[in-house]
């Protein structure tokens, strides 16, 4: 939505830009006059974001395009740094309905790969046994926690690739003391 509003502006110059993680980073790369105009935290969380943002000046304007579902933590640190936080809802996520079908192989899985906080809610909604989780990163994890799984795998760094190692990391762990692994049949 940011890009697309920036061509429609005329391209403008644009201010110091931010992304929480390098997924994101790398679609505004082209945005930007050199790499020191777009800010990456050293952990991809929101968290980590609003921390370690350089703030230039005391009452400095941000601008949050966000998820209509996240948190206000983020927007709660950064005005604390002394910023004025504009937030822009400009997504959501919405549960899809399950089959009957779905809702019996999610019940009888070992291991679940959770990606956002909100899918951990809507699964603990829908399943009660907490199975083991594979967490995309921290703040899933923590969500994990929140909503009482017991066993949680989570990405040591946030994106893809870490995700992929704590699917595996659960997977060997499931293998080796459940003798039992996801599957579907």
């Amino acid at each position: 939505m940011l890009i697309e509003a920036w061509k429609l502006s005329g391209k403008p110059t644009l201010p110091l830009l931010a992304a929480v993680g390098k997924s994101t980073a790398h679609r505004l790369y082209h945005l930007v006059e050199n790499n020191n105009d777009l800010f990456i935290p050293t952990i991809a969380t929101g968290k980590s974001l609003a921390e370690q943002l350089p703030i230039l000046k005391q009452n400095t304007k941000v601008y949050y395009p966000t998820s209509a579902l996240a948190s206000p933590s983020m927007e709660q640190i950064l005005r604390e740094r002394g910023c004025r936080v504009v937030r822009w809802n400009i997504y959501t996520t919405v549960p899809c309905e399950w089959t009957w079908e779905q809702q019996k192989l999610a019940e009888s899985c070992s291991i679940v790969a959770l990606g956002s906080p909100s899918a951990v809610g809507i699964w603990s909604e829908r399943v009660a046994y907490k199975t083991i989780s594979a967490c995309i990163g921290k703040t899933t994890a923590d969500a994990c926690h929140k909503f009482g799984f017991k066993l949680i795998f989570s990405a040591k760094e946030p994106g893809m690739e870490g995700w992929a190692s704590a699917i595996e990391e659960a997977v060997d762990y499931a293998s080796k003391t459940h003798n039992k692994i996801l599957h579907s049949e």
